[in-house]
């Protein structure tokens, strides 16, 4: 009864907004139509929930309702390449660029880490080290640990792709496990403008080439680049089978068809804040906790 009640009762706030006579307000409905397609109704539909949510909460009025939804169509009007851009990079390990490189496509809606995890994907990565992405002189970081907070830059979650204002043949740069230091050159290949609303469902990798990274061991991935006889006897001779390493190549078909469950295993791994431990225990179970 309630979800029904509830409904009907959003559904009349729409009709009554939709059709509310404000030229400013018709002008960007006009403009978010044209933007999302199809996906407009649902769009509508959750800043009308939130806005209502919002004005029962602040008692706002009639007038106050209206300037919020105003103001939230607006927003969403100067950032509607963000709802609905495809951005495209093909990233290449540093070191290895003719070699081992990847192509990658990402809604401009999710962050800049985002963008991250698709790129340890990419290369084979386990996501157990920090890493940070450079852009235009800045640098964002995230921590797996949720430490972030200790450190001075910008959190790469926070920060969605299409807001950076990127273009075709824009330069990112990655670093990975900053013991390993594994550097990632990232340019952006294409900016692709869709009629519809993004989804986490248009993330994809291309083509790309190249062994995957070899975790805790740039040195030897390295060598082998160079000296791959020499590495394999070193290996050997240490009851190790080289093959494990080198037949672990990129694979487009195998990287996209886990690429959603692996893809939120990173990201819960790095952003799901973790409770610090003295937080939860009581002064009385060790004495002072100081």
């Amino acid at each position: 009864m309630f979800r029904d009640t509830l409904d009907a009762f959003i559904d009349q706030l729409v009709s009554n907004t939709l059709a509310y006579d404000d030229q400013e307000l018709q002008l960007n409905i006009s403009k978010l139509k044209k933007g999302l397609g199809n996906d407009f109704e649902f769009f509508f539909q959750h800043i009308i929930r939130f806005q209502t949510a919002h004005g029962i909460m602040a008692d706002l009025t009639d007038q106050e309702y209206i300037k919020g939804i105003m103001t939230l169509l607006s927003h969403q009007v100067h950032d509607l390449k963000v709802l609905n851009g495809i951005y495209t990079f093909r990233v290449d390990l540093v070191g290895h660029e003719n070699s081992c490189w990847r192509e990658i496509a990402i809604p401009g809606s999710m962050s800049l880490a985002d963008l991250g995890y698709m790129i340890q994907m990419a290369f084979g990565a386990t996501g157990e080290h920090l890493f940070d992405i450079s852009y235009r002189g800045e640098t964002f970081i995230c921590d797996s640990q949720d430490q972030y907070e200790s450190f001075d830059e910008p959190y790469a979650a926070d920060v969605q792709i299409g807001l950076l204002k990127l273009r075709k043949n824009s330069h990112l740069d990655m670093t990975y496990d900053y013991g390993e230091n594994w550097q990632f050159k990232i340019k952006v290949t294409g900016v692709h403008t869709v009629r519809r609303l993004t989804k986490d469902t248009d993330m994809t990798f291309g083509e790309g080439a190249g062994m995957n990274i070899w975790e805790d061991d740039h040195y030897d991935f390295d060598r082998y680049a160079y000296e791959p006889k020499a590495v394999s006897k070193e290996f050997e001779k240490n009851g190790w089978d080289i093959s494990d390493f080198t037949d672990n190549v990129y694979d487009k078909d195998e990287c996209n068809s886990d690429l959603l469950e692996n893809f939120y295993n990173f990201k819960t791994g790095y952003e799901a804040c973790e409770p610090n431990f003295f937080d939860e225990v009581e002064e009385d179970d060790f004495g002072p906790l100081n």
